[in-house]
């Protein structure tokens, strides 16, 4: 008997039918989407001097405005992975992650590399619950 797990592969009773590549591309992605929440750390000593900021707040701003739309994102991430899909919702949000990492890495001023680092936590944050549901569907319940 065959059957769809919800995310268009079909699966047999015995467990999912899959290739090496299915399981590696989605674990892949969310590395890619975890490593903006420690590049900051390293470079934390001289990140604004090209913008003319250099205090301890604007140091702060810079750090944490990831966070703040990361946390705010994570509500509707499972409401939009179960109305669009796992795929499309992860898509999609790669896409913004990659144009704020674009813009962070273009920016001309503070304000903007601000935004990048919004824009990659709103990515990120939509992309982590699609992800996970696309890697525990692949997986029968005694694996």
């Amino acid at each position: 008997m065959v059957k769809s797990n919800g995310i268009g592969k079909k699966q047999s009773e015995e467990g999912p039918e899959i290739s090496v590549g299915c399981v590696q591309y989605p674990s892949l992605g969310l590395l890619l989407c975890l490593l903006p929440q420690g590049v900051l750390g390293s470079r934390v000593y001289r990140p604004a001097d090209p913008f003319g900021v250099s205090t301890a707040a604007s140091i702060g701003l810079l750090s944490s405005a990831y966070f703040y739309a990361h946390t705010v994102m994570q509500l509707p991430s499972g409401l939009l992975t179960d109305s669009w899909g796992p795929r499309n919702t992860a898509s999609f949000f790669a896409l913004i992650a990659a144009a704020g990492a674009i813009l962070t890495g273009i920016a001309s001023t503070f304000e903007q590399v601000i935004a990048g680092r919004l824009l990659i936590g709103i990515g990120v944050a939509m992309v982590y619950i699609p992800t996970m549901k696309i890697l525990a569907a692949w997986y029968r319940k005694n694996e």
